[in-house]
């Protein structure tokens, strides 16, 4: 035989060897663990790659592996997804996958009258968000955040609309924030003091709850009923119903944090968060969460045009004059607490209930300090071809008449010019341009306070008849605050800054829920009876600013 031949024939050989050895085929069916029938549609893919197949009608499938240390991946949309090794004997790796309760069918208590129950077990639609989609946003912000994962759900940033622009209500379905309700681990949650006294017509008058003064890091999940909800929950209800789940692990501890701006370099924002749990004995968990917030401010105003014929005119003016973006929120804190304590096999103490407070302010608009729109009664008395520069005869006596066109600049008049009035009258006149030669942006915002305790308990009896008894109480408060402005009436004696007005929101309630089922043969499952008792009460008060924010001067 020639070496030719010989050469040929060995490598023949090993092309033979190396190509049975690189085709490593695994087979197998995938079936549902519950039902037990085959599964068609799974995924089945090498790990880090993209070579994959897919089962069958029957649940067969068949893949060519690239090597013995490849690992399966078998998934499927709301089962739990296995990774799985090859067996190395030849034989068929058949898998069982499992439903993905904790993702898919979470339990949920929004929406039915009996206990917790899954969410594919509901008879009315209801959408859950997990605490994975709550992250998935880089908002800190839940408004935001409940804006991005649920249809239908819309809030807006209102730049100079009063409370507004601290607390914004949130719409549902096109409806009022009052036709929304929400609960907290099943319990009502107690309304803002804000009033919506500004802003668009759907939420003009509205006072809903403020969702911010809840830790997003305690929020274990989220869930929202639109359909049906007004039969469960009243007229309230009429848009919908959220319900918040706290986090209740005993054990474990987290922090969160997220930094981030606009691409302008404003509006850095800042979010530390903390979540521990803890056993109760060994019947119970106490988990406490706590989040600060600090949101600086952002503007994406333009200059007015009359602002600035007024600094061509001399006048120092602080451009822009008007700023227009979001508002300053300093150091929002909130903390939250939920715990629970098995008294029995069928009874259970809970409770839980959170402090937050938080400041924010924002921007009124500029106000001329000359010109045809100077701000009227600061800088300007009259309209039109009668308006004049607003001024103050400090001394009737003397005998200077400050009104005089003889002496008083008019509203078009130079710096120079208004500047050399206030010099030469000091004392017998007064011009607001005095304090502010360049004009005033006023600044407005509210320091914000918020508390809320729940308890309660709750159990069930060997008949199936289950029971909750709860008490809950909220306060809210609002402080409204205005800064470098005035109240014209006081002339020269009028602060620059003001306590406004006290908005105060308190809410207290006590609960008895009870529901039984009764078997029928007729129904599939059980019919249940639900009742209950209530005492609630609600009071809003207003308080009085400072003196000067509200009364007239001389």
């Amino acid at each position: 035989m020639s070496l030719l031949r010989i050469t040929l024939l060995l490598s023949l050989a090993c092309s033979v060897v190396s190509t049975a050895l690189a085709q490593i085929i695994v087979r197998g069916t995938v079936n549902d663990g519950e039902t037990g029938d085959p599964m068609e549609s799974v995924t089945v893919v090498i790990e880090g790659t993209t070579i994959g197949t897919t089962t069958s009608s029957d649940g067969a499938y068949e893949l060519e592996l690239r090597s013995e240390d490849d690992i399966l991946v078998f998934s499927f949309v709301g089962y739990v997804t296995q990774r799985l090794s090859p067996p190395i004997d030849g034989e068929e790796l058949n898998v069982t996958l499992v439903p993905s309760i904790a993702e898919i069918e979470g339990l949920v208590v929004v929406g039915t009258r009996r206990l917790p129950r899954l969410v594919t077990d509901s008879a009315v639609p209801i959408d859950v968000i997990s605490p994975r989609d709550l992250r998935s946003t880089a908002s800190t912000d839940i408004d935001d955040i409940l804006r991005s994962q649920i249809p239908s759900y819309n809030v807006q940033r209102h730049e100079i609309d009063g409370s507004t622009t601290f607390v914004r209500p949130p719409t549902l379905r096109g409806l009022s924030p009052d036709n929304t309700i929400l609960l907290v681990n099943g319990k009502r949650r107690h309304r803002t003091g804000s009033l919506a006294l500004f802003g668009s017509a759907l939420i003009l008058g509205s006072q809903g709850p403020d969702i911010n003064m809840i830790p997003s890091i305690a929020i274990k999940q989220f869930e929202v009923l639109r359909d049906g909800a007004s039969a469960q929950y009243g007229a309230d209800a009429i848009a919908g119903v959220f319900n918040l789940q706290l986090r209740d692990a005993d054990h474990g501890f987290s922090v969160r944090s997220q930094v981030g701006q606009y691409g302008q370099g404003d509006g850095r924002y800042v979010t530390i968060g903390a979540n521990a749990g803890f056993p109760l004995t060994d019947d119970g968990f106490v988990n406490v969460s706590l989040e600060y917030r600090n949101t600086e401010p952002t503007s994406r105003s333009v200059n007015q045009v009359a602002a600035k014929n007024l600094e061509s005119k001399g006048y120092p003016v602080k451009l822009p004059g008007i700023i227009w973006g979001n508002p300053d929120i300093d150091h929002a804190i909130t903390a939250f607490v939920n715990a629970e304590l098995d008294l029995s096999a069928s009874t259970r103490l809970y409770a839980f209930g959170g402090y937050g407070q938080r400041s924010g302010n924002g921007s009124y608009f500029f106000r001329m300090p000359g010109g045809s729109i100077a701000r009227a009664n600061v800088f300007r008395f009259g309209s039109g071809e009668d308006a004049i520069r607003a001024v103050a005869d400090l001394d009737p006596n003397d005998g200077i008449d400050c009104l005089s066109s003889e002496i008083l600049p008019p509203l078009d008049s130079n710096f120079d010019a208004v500047q050399s009035f206030v010099q030469q009258y000091r004392g017998s006149c007064f011009l607001f341009n005095e304090d502010y030669p360049g004009g005033f942006t006023p600044r407005f915002g509210a320091d914000i306070y918020d508390v809320s305790a729940v308890a309660g308990v709750t159990g069930y009896t060997q008949s199936g008849l289950t029971w909750d008894v709860s008490a809950s109480l909220g306060r809210s408060l609002m402080d409204y605050f205005i800064r470098n402005t005035v109240n014209a009436s006081w002339g020269p004696e009028s602060p620059s800054d003001f306590r406004q007005r006290d908005f105060v929101q308190q809410e207290y309630s006590v609960n008895l829920d009870m529901s039984y089922p009764v078997d029928l043969e007729s129904f599939y499952s059980p019919l249940n009876i639900a009742w209950g008792a209530q005492w609630r009460t609600e009071i809003f008060e207003t308080k009085p600013g400072d003196f000067h924010s509200y009364s007239v001067g001389p």
